[in-house]
């Protein structure tokens, strides 16, 4: 990976005559889309194909706690019986949930991190139950699974049938300790917001359903479940925001902004590898589908809508405080609004830096007809069903 100025003078300019809120001079990330070179994305296939891509913020290190953190989360995984085989085990530590949250919440508290990179974990744990597993293939059982995890949400651990119900209560449990009725409101309904595109995605898969551009794009910034991750930035920065400044417009501009560069960098990144599992749902197989156009054109339009989306963020950002100052918000709960609008810009950064680095995207594990081993069907639901084809949002 090369970090770079921008020498786009041109690009420069439109920063600055729309009055864009910017870090510093703009800068580029030089990511390398071909399977020969140092990073194994292969979007492109062969030949010269590295791709910039538009990154004002800079790289923060990750956090110090990153090796305590990762013996603790496995502690909790074992304990909780999440990754019971050895495919399983080597499935999550390739994917590294522990890296992701340092990256993401480098400020984190020492005793806060473990229950970050133990919701990433489950997170990617469950995400692979649905689109690696049996139940991605049917709405059936793919609304059971949906279904029981709500439960827990609605009534704790008890309501669990499953080890990744259980293990929800547990994460529920710590994360909402001490955390104000409006937080604890929105963090439920973003976790449902998630979970609930598991069930729309198969029955699309069943009904033989693709999505337009942008009606992807809504629905990406939902399965990518950064809101879930974008409410726990408020503990991790200690802040708890009021309603009045979550649901404001800057601010939800800012979640959907930095839920979009989560979720259409890594359709960039990983487009080739799906189109060879056969699965639809990303940004690059899209543009194609639609525009019936080629690869790397597809690859250019895609980077331009994620650029639109960092520029979606620099202009919320931008207006935020005059926003929330003529709602009536003193200076210290625009103060916590800012400081909140830094952890999404760690967020946005750290997710980059982490693909760069988790071999769940940079060398994926090849997969052949029928379920994978490292999916082990946590919620006991699996049943006979089609040769096995790999279906990814990305979480």
């Amino acid at each position: 990976m090369e970090i770079r100025h921008s020498s786009d003078v041109n690009s420069s300019e439109s920063v600055a005559n729309s009055s864009r809120f910017v870090e510093d001079l703009p800068q580029t990330v030089s990511v390398n889309l071909n399977g020969d070179t140092g990073q194994a994305f292969d979007t492109l296939g062969k030949g010269d194909a590295s791709t910039s891509f538009f990154m004002p913020f800079p790289t923060t290190a990750a956090s110090p706690w990153l090796a305590e953190t990762r013996t603790l989360m496995w502690d909790w995984i074992d304990e909780l019986g999440l990754a019971p085989a050895p495919a399983a085990r080597q499935h999550v530590s390739r994917t590294n949930p522990e890296l992701l949250a340092a990256r993401w919440y480098p400020s984190a508290a020492r005793g806060y991190l473990p229950l970050l990179a133990e919701f990433c974990a489950w997170g990617f744990i469950v995400d692979d139950e649905f689109d690696e597993g049996a139940l991605g293939h049917s709405a059936v059982l793919a609304g059971q699974a949906v279904g029981e995890l709500c439960t827990v949400l609605d009534n704790g651990s008890v309501a669990a049938a499953s080890p990744l119900g259980a293990a929800l209560g547990d994460l529920w449990k710590r994360a909402t300790l001490g955390r104000s009725q409006g937080w604890c409101r929105q963090f439920a309904a973003n976790i449902k917001g998630w979970l609930v595109t598991y069930h729309r995605t198969a029955l699309e898969r069943e009904t033989d359903f693709l999505p337009g551009v942008e009606e992807f794009r809504e629905y990406r910034q939902f399965a990518v479940a950064m809101h879930m991750f974008m409410d726990l930035a408020e503990p991790v920065m200690g802040i708890d925001l009021p309603d009045r400044v979550r649901y404001a417009s800057a601010i939800l501009d800012m979640r959907r902004a930095t839920a979009e560069h989560v979720a259409l960098f890594n359709d960039i990144v990983s487009a080739r590898k799906e189109r060879g599992h056969g699965f639809d749902y990303n940004l690059v197989l899209a543009i194609e589908r639609i525009t019936q156009c080629g690869t790397v054109d597809a690859i250019h339009r895609a980077n331009s809508i994620v650029t639109g989306v960092v520029h979606n963020f620099l202009d919320a950002r931008r207006r935020m405080p005059a926003e929330l100052s003529a709602a009536g918000c003193d200076r210290e709960t625009i103060t916590r609004a800012q400081t909140y609008a830094d952890a999404l810009v760690r967020l946005i950064r750290g997710d980059l830096d982490w693909h760069l680095e988790t071999q769940r995207y940079t060398h994926p594990e090849e997969l052949g007809v029928g379920l994978p081993e490292y999916v082990p069907d946590l919620f006991g639901l699996r049943t006979s069903g089609p040769a096995h084809t790999r279906a990814r949002r990305a979480t």
